[in-house]
Parts: C-alpha cells; sequence; structure tokens
C-alpha cells in the first residue's frame, strides 16, 4: 500500500466510526450494558486511529519533520521532565520562528509577527522513547528548485550546529539572527543543567535529495 491509500484509508476508518458514534450518542438512553461496552470499545479504537494518523501526518512527504533525540540519565527511560519538555519546546520553536523571521525580513527580533508564526505551523508531533525523542511538524513550503525562507531558515541552523571554526560559527549566527540563537542556546543551557546531549535531525519535502536527514551529535562542551 503506498503513502496515499494509506492516508485516504486511515481517514475513511475515522470517518466510519465517528459517524457510527453520533447514532451512538443519539440512542445513548436506550443503550443495554452491552451496548456501551461495544460504544467504549469504539471510542477506544477511534483514539488508537488517531493517535496513527497523526503518526502518518507527521512522515507526510509535504510536512517537515525535525526531530530532536535527548540522551541522559533523566531520559534515557523514555519520560521527560514537564518543566525540562516545555523549557525545550518554547526555545524551539522561538528559534525555528525568529530564525524564519530575520531571513524573510532582515529584522532581528525576539517578537515574530503571526503570520510567521501560523504560516509555519510548529506542533508537537511525536514523543517517543529510545531515550527521548521529541519530534515537531512544521512547513517550509512547496517550490521547485529554489529554497523557501522557512526551509533556508533551518537549514541555516544545521550550518550552525555543524560549524568547525569561530568565523563559520558567527557567519551562521549573523545568517539567522542573535534571537534565534539565543533561543538555541537557551536548549543547550537547559540540557546542560540536566546533564543531557542531544542530536537533531530534519527531513522535508525541501531537504536535500529526496528526503536526506542529517543528523548531528552536539557537543555541549564546546559552546
Amino acid at each position: 500500500m503506498n503513502d496515499k491509500s494509506m492516508f485516504k484509508n486511515c481517514d475513511k476508518r475515522i470517518d466510519f466510526i465517528q459517524k457510527r458514534s453520533r447514532c451512538n450518542e443519539a440512542k445513548q438512553n436506550q443503550a443495554s450494558f452491552a451496548d456501551m461496552l461495544l460504544y467504549r470499545s469504539m471510542d477506544s479504537h477511534l483514539s488508537d486511529l488517531k493517535a496513527e494518523k497523526l503518526k502518518q501526518d507527521s512522515r507526510h512527504p509535504l510536512i517537515d519533520f525535525f526531530e530532536l533525540r535527548l540522551k541522559g540519565s533523566e531520559v534515557d527511560f523514555g519520560s521527560i521532565p514537564l518543566e525540562l519538555l516545555g523549557a525545550i519546546s518554547t526555545n524551539l520553536a522561538a528559534l525555528i520562528q525568529r530564525a524564519t523571521h530575520k531571513i524573510a525580513s532582515g529584522k532581528d527580533s525576539k517578537k515574530v509577527p503571526y503570520d510567521v508564526k501560523s504560516s509555519l505551523n510548529l506542533r508537537l508531533a511525536d514523543l517517543s522513547p529510545g531515550s527521548t525523542k521529541l519530534g515537531v511538524t512544521f512547513y517550509t513550503g512547496i517550490a521547485e528548485l529554489v529554497e523557501t525562507v522557512p526551509s533556508k531558515a533551518v537549514k541555516g541552523i544545521f550550518d550552525l550546529l555543524l560549524s568547525d571554526d569561530d568565523n563559520n560559527f558567527m557567519n551562521h549566527v549573523a545568517e539567522i539572527g542573535y534571537n534565534s540563537t539565543v533561543s538555541l542556546k537557551r536548549i543547550v543551557e537547559e540540557c546542560d543543567k540536566h546533564n543531557l546531549t542531544f542530536d537533531a535531525s530534519w527531513t522535508g519535502p525541501l531537504v536535500m535529495a529526496p528526503r536526506w536527514q542529517l543528523l548531528t551529535p552536539i557537543k555541549l562542551s564546546t559552546w
């Protein structure tokens, strides 16, 4: 089954169960115990299907997927403190949004216009064990043969992560902006505070041919 068929099949199953659930809700006053068990089973199955659809959508070829894999004693069993999750998520969003705004407008600003945030549509799409993997989906747009502004911004972030000398590092800071770099530094500091390291990867429609993945071990001690 190809990806297109898989997406449609999941959508049809969700639609079918939701329609049945609405009919069942209308008859709930006359429902027997057996009916109630059936309704609960359908509701549980619907939740599973929605989770599967979310997983499929996050890997859609037209959606970008950015993943941080955290490593350390606090996260190696697949869970993460909520305070840490909040700090990393907030700064990850600010990192991508500010870099996109800097490249689009030339303005290095803490505040990012709503239309930039809305067009990126950053969403937490996956939080899974295996150390702890934090997955975020966003949208860089579609263009033939040329980079869009968001794809250039995320590429600039990875170029900064791969910098091997001070000159390259400062050039990439200038490209994505000081405020975006501060957001990245806060992620690094938060990880350092909890004795964590992390890898970062990005896949998407405008990543090099056709779904190139960049995996970067971050050496926190060098920052």
